[in-house]
């Protein structure tokens, strides 16, 4: 199974994901005043769902990057397997958080604010904090887990940092930290699949060259 179309998949996703982050769902998210999101999101914010379903796609994305790692390495990476489990615990939070902040905010923005405000912060642990958290320390994990190039790991070790920093973020409920570490998280992932995927797939122009084969001498 080659791992560079499920990579540049990640980061089309991603990307995507990003960009709607910025535009479409920043007035639902606690970066804006509590009026003001919840005006938006009880209107309806349409960019909102469509950027939440584009989330739900990258978690399944990592997911899958992971699984085809994972398989792809076979006996020679044993923690693999335990990588892509933790990966998948995470997305399985991360889905439902996704599902809860698409469908329930909105129908809540119109109602109590404090009950609102309980499931905004309830779905944000969830997924900046648990989910994430375990997508970093997988990521980590597998990279360290073969014989990866320098440069995966490196990646990974960034991954690694900037997610923690993205779980405490989420964990002490600061929006401004979310959004200062989303970015970094997200683009040395982006990169890490990349570099793995090239370090396995063998594809770009700094694929490894191979020595030529020698001929044995004709007899």
């Amino acid at each position: 199974m080659r791992l560079s179309p499920i990579a540049w998949a990640n980061v089309a996703l991603h990307a995507l994901g990003l960009v709607l982050a910025a535009t479409a769902m920043r007035a639902g998210t606690p970066l804006a005043a509590l009026d003001e999101r919840m005006a938006y999101l009880g209107g309806g914010a349409a960019g909102w769902r469509v950027g939440w379903a584009v989330w739900a796609a990258c978690a399944l994305a990592l997911v899958t990057f992971l699984y085809a790692l994972a398989r792809r390495l076979g006996a020679e990476a044993q923690w693999a397997p335990l990588a892509f489990a933790l990966a998948a615990a995470g997305a399985a939070i991360d889905l439902a958080c996704d599902a809860t902040n698409a469908a329930v905010l909105p129908s809540l923005a119109r109602g109590n604010p404090g009950l609102f405000l309980a499931v905004e912060r309830a779905a944000s642990v969830g997924g900046a904090l648990v989910a994430n958290g375990l997508y970093a320390l997988a990521v980590l994990l597998v990279s360290f887990a073969w014989r990866a190039p320098p440069s995966v790991k490196l990646l990974a070790a960034g991954v690694f940092v900037s997610g923690v920093a993205l779980a405490v973020g989420g964990a002490i409920a600061d929006a401004r930290v979310v959004a200062f570490a989303s970015a970094p998280t997200i683009g040395l992932y982006c990169l890490w699949t990349l570099a793995a995927a090239r370090a396995l797939d063998g594809w770009g122009p700094f694929r490894a060259k191979r020595a030529p084969c020698r001929r044995e001498p004709a007899k």
